[in-house]
């Protein structure tokens, strides 16, 4: 979590197994964003998984949102697989998972 003024802004999920940490659903509240205050809970997530013997972050992000795929790749991350998913609602969502070595 990120807190502003005892308020969370912004907070990440993550699971560390076998030297890997996976995070997901990393989320900046709308007033905040653009104020560096994902990349700086990224810094901090990263900075935890440095001091808990983890060798590589992965996420996921959905390949049609360019700007969370550009911060990812700025701060050190890169493109290795991607998938689709079909919706229920004969939706497709199509998927990239991205890696970051430590």
């Amino acid at each position: 979590m990120a807190y502003e003024s005892d308020e969370p802004v912004a907070m990440a999920r993550f699971k560390i197994d076998n030297y890997q940490m996976n995070f997901y659903r990393l989320s900046v509240d709308p007033i905040c964003q653009g104020q560096g205050v994902g990349k700086n809970l990224l810094k901090s997530l990263e900075a935890y998984a440095k001091s808990n013997d983890v060798s590589e972050i992965i996420c996921k992000v959905r390949m049609n949102i360019k700007k969370n795929i550009k911060i990812y790749k700025d701060s050190g991350y890169f493109i290795f697989d991607d998938y689709t998913i079909d919706k229920p609602n004969n939706e497709s969502l199509h998927i990239v998972s991205m890696r970051k070595f430590i």
